[in-house]
């Protein structure tokens, strides 16, 4: 391999074969601006690059600045070997990678007018106003302003006015959105790999319990939301499993170790160190190289690696069922009335102040109540009624009097919280509730005799 330190060429033309670049590839002069940039195979550029059009006819070629091209970006579709670009990859114009025997990794962002794929590796995004991917993987999302196509592909997300699938779809993150409906030629298969041990597959372990790739339907789990703003309205579709994984609690998330995974792919080039996952079959490291993500997801889209499938449905009369039942309650239920075993009439509810409402049947419970000539005079006193009549007094030394105030209106009286057959007996001389037992009362002194 040629060493070219730095490149000074007055053509418009710059051919690379078998060098290492070290110095960038940028327009000195405004007439270098429409200088075209063709790889012919096995060349390394360690800065940038800038071209009208940059052309791979083959590989290997790797290029560890940013490339931008003004017109386009082309793999030729007989081109063979891999192709790297390890910073950001921009175009005005478009994109465009359709070569099976070529693969490309695109360890950055991809932002171009119109982005067409094939074979391709994406660490991180794509943002485009049209983008067409077939036999891919995004770890990132797929951004289209106008329309997005996916075909046997791995996204993480995606986002777009209107969205066309076939084959097999998987998405690595539980939503993904459109405006309009999303269109799916017959036999299309979208899954969510939320869920799935990514981890545990990749070091070739048995994926944990109740975890696996989740079978989406565009019908039921799509949910639209209309958003508004500045008297503005848009329409806007989620397809999503999130209340499946929320709602279930299958799985400790962190222990799969998918976020770890996905950060290692996403970020592999601006890392300072390289992860692993841990020990594989054979006792040795597994590397989260970009090399060795990318295989592993291109496995699973060519079924190399198969991913175990789970429902994700949860009934939720077992998951009531399985409350704790010494959790706090917020309200307590009212308690039921008891019925009086002499009369067969139901005692009022007590409430929680200490009092109760003794409508006209129930006040004749008091009857067998002894009440002190003096003292049941001021405890209960006159009230006045509705119509503002005062209630008849009571009639000193006669129960019958008390039987007949009582009845008269409805008398708001202070009782115990408790039935007094329960807490003990009422003392004749005050009224105050005595336990059972006693011999004198603890409000008056006297004998309960």
């Amino acid at each position: 391999m040629q060493v070219l330190s730095e490149i000074r060429l007055n053509d418009n033309r710059v051919l690379l074969k078998d060098n290492l670049v070290k110095s960038p590839i940028l327009p000195r002069l405004s007439k270098e601006l429409e200088r075209d940039v063709v790889v012919q195979g096995n060349c390394e550029v360690e800065g940038a690059i800038f071209a009208r059009t940059l052309e791979v006819q083959n590989g290997p070629l790797r290029v560890k600045g940013s490339v931008y091209a003004q017109v386009e970006l082309h793999v030729n579709s007989d081109a063979a070997g891999s192709v790297q670009f390890e910073k950001a990859v921009g175009s005005s114009n478009a994109i465009v990678s359709l070569a099976p025997g070529c693969r490309v990794h695109f360890l950055a962002d991809v932002s171009a007018r119109q982005v067409k794929l094939n074979n391709a590796y994406v660490a991180a995004n794509i943002f485009a106003d049209e983008i067409v991917l077939e036999n891919c993987v995004v770890i990132g999302g797929a951004f289209a302003t106008r329309s997005l196509e996916l075909s046997n592909c791995i996204v993480g997300t995606f986002n777009s006015p209107v969205v066309r699938s076939s084959k097999i779809v998987y998405l690595l993150f539980p939503s993904a959105f459109s405006v309009e409906k999303m269109s799916c030629l017959p036999g299309t298969e979208l899954f969510s790999l939320t869920l799935a041990d990514l981890g545990a597959l990749m070091r070739g372990d048995v994926e944990a319990e109740n975890t696996g790739k989740i079978s989406m339907n565009v019908e039921q789990d799509e949910v639209k939301t209309v958003l508004t703003a500045d008297g503005i309205q848009q329409i806007l579709r989620t397809y999503s499993v999130i209340g499946k994984v929320l709602a279930t609690g299958l799985v400790d998330y962190d222990r799969l170790q998918n976020q770890l995974l996905i950060s290692s792919a996403s970020l592999g080039s601006q890392l300072l160190r390289t992860y692993d996952l841990g020990l594989d079959k054979d006792g040795k490291p597994i590397e989260l190289t970009s090399e060795r993500i990318a295989k592993f997801f291109f496995d699973i889209l060519q079924g190399k690696i198969s991913v175990s499938a789970i429902s994700g449905e949860f009934d939720l009369a077992s998951m009531v069922s399985g409350l704790n039942p010494a959790m706090p309650v917020e309200s307590q239920p009212a308690p039921p009335l008891r019925q009086d075993e002499s009369s067969g009439l139901e005692s009022p509810p007590v409430s929680t102040s200490g009092t109760a409402e003794l409508t006209e049947p129930e006040a004749m419970k008091i009857s067998n109540l002894e009440v002190n000539e003096s003292e049941g005079m001021q405890a209960s006193g006159a009230r006045t009624s509705e119509t503002g009549e005062s209630a008849t007094q009571l009639m000193p030394g006669t129960v019958d009097s008390a039987n007949e105030f009582v009845s008269t209106t409805n008398v708001q009286q202070e009782v115990p919280s408790e039935s007094t057959e329960e807490i003990g007996i009422i003392c004749r001389h005050c009224g105050a509730v005595v336990e059972k037992g006693c011999s004198f009362c603890e409000s008056c002194g006297k004998s309960m005799e």
